[in-house]
């Protein structure tokens, strides 16, 4: 699993710029990116293929543990998502190990931006302050219709990520796990 992170990003967290991602396949690529709202430190996720994403609060001690969170979020971004536990191990086993590389292309980041202004537009309604991980923010971001890298028409991101994991895992059953 590529981990693209954003100049922005690198920057607070006081990284050398990361090398060129080599994964040819976007579904298994997610850029990130860090967004101050109303006082929160959110982590954004976005996968670089559909523009599926995931939010969390993230605290001080959470940004050296990046590479542990990521997945954590991306794995229940997929389970607000009605993915199933099965569909989502296999995912994120297909996957493998994070490795943090450059964002991948203009697309996937013009994706990440406009995600992390839609939370600029619902965060005063729906941020959920007793929780880390934004299920209402991220559902949102899910749902609403949008250009991705890899759609030529507009598309939800979950409908999007649904269809590519079912080209990906090659699944009859798929629309079971996915609501």
């Amino acid at each position: 699993m590529e981990i693209g992170v954003t100049i922005p990003l690198q920057k607070f967290l006081r990284w050398k710029q990361p090398p060129y991602g080599e994964d040819p396949r976007l579904l298994f690529c997610w850029d990130i990116h860090r967004a101050d709202v109303n006082g929160r430190k959110l982590l954004v996720v976005v996968n670089a293929a559909n523009r599926f994403a995931g939010i969390r609060c993230m605290t001080g001690a959470d940004w050296k543990k990046l590479d542990a969170i990521v997945p954590q979020v991306i794995d229940q971004a997929m389970e607000t998502a009605g993915v199933s536990e099965p569909l989502r191990c296999a995912y994120l086993d297909a996957a493998g190990v994070p490795v943090f590389t450059k964002t991948h292309g203009r697309k996937p980041v013009a994706g990440l931006n406009r995600v992390v202004d839609d939370i600029w537009f619902c965060v005063e309604r729906d941020l959920d302050r007793d929780a880390m991980f934004q299920a209402e923010l991220s559902t949102i971001a899910n749902t609403r219709f949008c250009h991705c890298a890899t759609r030529a028409d507009y598309v939800r991101p979950v409908d999007a990520f649904a269809e590519d994991l079912r080209q990906l895992l090659n699944l009859a059953n798929l629309d079971e796990g996915i609501c």
